[in-house]
């Protein structure tokens, strides 16, 4: 699973170069992380990493905000900053709603760190309810 990962990683990173600030790596076994510099396509990315790694399900966690180090193209490994914050946040929330909610728990979070913000509010609900509206196989629809 983990080569699978990195392919589908290295295929986001070449699609979507011009959005990427620092490369998508794997950082730990079944973690990985990525810095955009444009959101635009955010969802087009976190849709085609579902479909390619179906049925392995993957939480997404995006936090938003400012990085306080420099930042390598290569890869994200040693960024830091309140974005990174916010996204390790999204996924320990996420974790957190999968023991309440099990399979209806959403698999995507985002956040401004140490922000509370009605929009993002909003889209986090907003992607709860979708979550029930995506089981199945991913690949079968577009």
């Amino acid at each position: 699973m983990q080569q699978k990962l990195n392919n589908v990683l290295k295929y986001v990173n070449q699609v979507y170069c011009a959005d990427i600030s620092a490369n998508f790596i794997i950082t730990l076994g079944d973690e990985f992380q990525g810095l955009l510099k444009c959101n635009a396509h955010l969802f087009d990315m976190i849709r085609y990493i579902q479909r390619e790694m179906y049925p392995v399900r993957l939480r997404f966690g995006v936090g938003l905000g400012k990085i306080n180090t420099n930042i390598l193209f290569e890869a994200a490994m040693g960024a830091d900053g309140p974005a990174y914050y916010a996204a390790r946040e999204m996924i320990e929330q996420l974790r957190k709603q999968e023991k309440k909610l099990k399979k209806q728990a959403a698999d995507i979070h985002i956040a401004i760190y140490d922000t509370e913000n009605f929009e993002i509010a909003e889209i986090n609900t907003i992607l709860v309810l979708m979550k029930p509206l995506k089981t199945g196989d991913p690949k079968s629809r577009d």
